[in-house]
């Protein structure tokens, strides 16, 4: 492995194939979750409109503003170390 040497410490130019992989899977873990928070809000989302177009003035709110901001809050960390990752691998 190539390295650059600087007054206090030494900087790695490549990766070790243990560390790429341990980087692969765990990008792959994070893409994982936030699939399965986009997917969970969406379907969430679907059947709010089903019920609403089924029950008219009946329909009660399945999803409520606070678990849309959550969601939301939740892609948006994901998105960042996911990014944050591909930016370090």
């Amino acid at each position: 492995m190539n390295r650059l040497h600087c007054a206090r410490y030494t900087i790695p130019t490549r990766r070790s194939p243990l560390q790429r992989l341990v980087r692969a899977i765990e990008l792959a873990y994070l893409r994982w979750c936030l699939r399965s928070v986009v997917d969970e809000r969406d379907g969430y989302l679907k059947a709010e409109e089903q019920a609403r177009a089924e029950l008219g003035d009946a329909f009660e709110p399945i999803v409520g503003p606070e678990y849309l901001a959550n969601s939301k809050k939740q892609e948006d960390e994901l998105n960042a170390r996911i990014a944050l990752l591909e930016v370090h691998s």
